[in-house]
This record gives structure tokens, C-alpha cells and sequence, in this order.
């Protein structure tokens, strides 16, 4: 990875390391973002309890997250654990570096397109990218999802600007989360079926004006299956909240009554 962190890690940081050597009471390590510095992780952080095989936990070559207990430039002595990360923040590490290799592999597709290296592009525009928005794939999932307003804060030519927004339109999906409910709907009216119609219609309408992406899929009286999608969930809510407003507006004087059932994940 081009990706690099200057100097030592702070205590308390999670590192993604690759195993080098192995002792009966050590674990020697390379840490990947911090120029290959060399750390260590003592038997008894490997793992809670007695640890008889050390080998039986780890490999050489092998990937670790690590927490850093200790950071000593002066003795160039950095001390990890590997029992102390959690699930949750080991999955998180590991995410972030598979993310950030598919980043890097798109500059590197620009690059070769734009007749620079990738590693020039990535001095140039990655590290940019990484102070703004925390990583280059984060950066690359906001243009697709919100435009090239985005990257108005990066120093760059607006050639090499363009053929980014250009590539990663096509290359990254947008991030969406998705909201189901049913919607139970009905008018006891005599022209009750135009005017459920007529409501959802203008809910439609609303949407198209305001950019929501909603859609109801017909199930079978008096039900709708109702999708809305959005960036993030955030958005999603204040979307469904909206429709609920709109809809709670006009249902009274049409007549028509109508209850959402959210769906359970």
C-alpha cells in the first residue's frame, strides 16, 4: 500500500501488522503503516489464558491487529497486544486496509490512464484525500454518492480532478441503506381506490421534486410494499419521516386512512 503514517504510533492505536518471527515467549512483527517499524507482542498478550503452543495462534506472514501499549522512539521499543482488540475493532481495521487497497488500485487505474505513476498520484492526491475525508476510499464514496463539489478542497488539475470523478462514477458504488414498511391504506368512499391513488401520487410527486428515492409496490388490498433508499440511514429516516408528513396532510380531507408497519431486520 502507498498508505504510510509518519513516525510512531500513539498508545492506545490499532495497527495492522504482519508477523516476521516467532519465540516461545515472543511474537516479532512489522508494523504495515508506519514504515515497517518492528514491534513485539509477549506470550501472555497473545491471547487470554495459558498459551502452551504460541504457534497455535499465530503464523508467520500471517496478518494482526494490535493495540500499541507502549510507543518508544528513544528505545525504538513498541509494545502490542493482540488480546486486548475487540471483535468489533479488529473487523473495523481490517476493513478500512481491504477498502483502502481497492482505493489505491483505482489511482493506480487513473494514473495509468492520466500517463502518471500511481505512487506520484498518490503523493499528489491520495494523501489529500486521506487528510480531508480520513481515507481515499471514503473520498471516492463521497463523489459518487454527492458529486465532484467534494473535492473542491483538493490541490490538484482539474484534469486529473475530472478523471477521477470520472472513473470512480463508474467504478464505486454508492453507499445506501434501505428502508421497508408496509403500508396499509384504504378509503371507505365511494371512489375510495382513486383517492388512495390519488394520495400516492402526489406523494410520487413530492418525491420526484425533492429527490427521494421511495417507491410502493402493490401486494394486494389494502397493502403497499414501500422502499426508500438513501446514503445512510440518517437520511433515510428524514425521508420517511417526510412521506409520513406529506401523506398525514392530505389523508384526512381525501378520506383516506393509512398506517406504515416498519419492517424488522
Amino acid at each position: 500500500m502507498y498508505f504510510k503514517k509518519e513516525g510512531y504510533p500513539e498508545e492506545h492505536d490499532l495497527v495492522l501488522c504482519t508477523v516476521e518471527r516467532i519465540t516461545p515467549n515472543s511474537v516479532f512483527v512489522t508494523l504495515d503503516d508506519h514504515g515497517h517499524k518492528e514491534g513485539l507482542i509477549h506470550v501472555s498478550e497473545i491471547a487470554p489464558g495459558r498459551i502452551r503452543n504460541i504457534r497455535d495462534f499465530v503464523k508467520e506472514k500471517h496478518k494482526v491487529v494490535c493495540l500499541v501499549l507502549t510507543s518508544n522512539k528513544e528505545r525504538n521499543l513498541i509494545d502490542l497486544s493482540v488480546r486486548r482488540v475487540s471483535l468489533q475493532n479488529k473487523l473495523a481495521v481490517e476493513e478500512w486496509h481491504k477498502q483502502e487497497m481497492i482505493a489505491e488500485k483505482l489511482l493506480d487505474h487513473i494514473a495509468k490512464t492520466l500517463k502518471m505513476e500511481g505512487k506520484d498520484l498518490y503523493e499528489k492526491v491520495g494523501k489529500q484525500l486521506v487528510a480531508q475525508f480520513g481515507s481515499v476510499f471514503k473520498a471516492f464514496q463521497e463523489v459518487s454518492n454527492k458529486g465532484a463539489d467534494f473535492l473542491k478542497v483538493v490541490k490538484a488539475d482539474k484534469k486529473v480532478l475530472d478523471q477521477i470523478v470520472l472513473v470512480v462514477r463508474e467504478r464505486i458504488k454508492r453507499p445506501e441503506v434501505k428502508i421497508d414498511a408496509v403500508l396499509n391504506i384504504h378509503s371507505f368512499a365511494a371512489d375510495g381506490v382513486d383517492r388512495v391513488r390519488s394520495l400516492l401520487m402526489k406523494v410520487l410527486d413530492a418525491a420526484q421534486k425533492s429527490k427521494w428515492d421511495i417507491s410502493f409496490h402493490y401486494v394486494g388490498a389494502p397493502s403497499f410494499k414501500t422502499v426508500i433508499v438513501a446514503p445512510d440511514f440518517k437520511s433515510a429516516e428524514k425521508v420517511f419521516e417526510g412521506v409520513e408528513a406529506l401523506m398525514r396532510q392530505d389523508a384526512k380531507k381525501s378520506e383516506v386512512q393509512f398506517e406504515f408497519i416498519r419492517e424488522k431486520k
